[in-house]
């Protein structure tokens, strides 16, 4: 869904974020305020000591992945 976003240039899948962030190359780093885990905590301060622009996004009520992912299924 997300990758489907025009401004969106690429979508990576992770199993460790904090990890995962240092061997790529990015500008944003969106989180969002349900992502407070240890490892999200510190990706962000990677991001921090890098000069990374961390995003905040916050959840839209009555929306969410799984409705989203589900529409149009009978």
């Amino acid at each position: 869904m997300v990758k489907s976003i025009r401004i969106v240039d690429e979508v990576i899948v992770y199993t460790d974020v904090d990890e995962t962030i240092k061997n790529i190359e990015f500008d944003i780093f969106c989180v969002g305020e349900d992502q407070n885990h240890a490892g999200f905590q510190r990706a962000i301060d990677f991001c921090k000591k890098k000069g990374k622009q961390v995003v905040y996004m916050t959840r839209t009520p009555n929306i969410s992945s799984t409705y989203c992912k589900n529409l149009g299924k009978s």
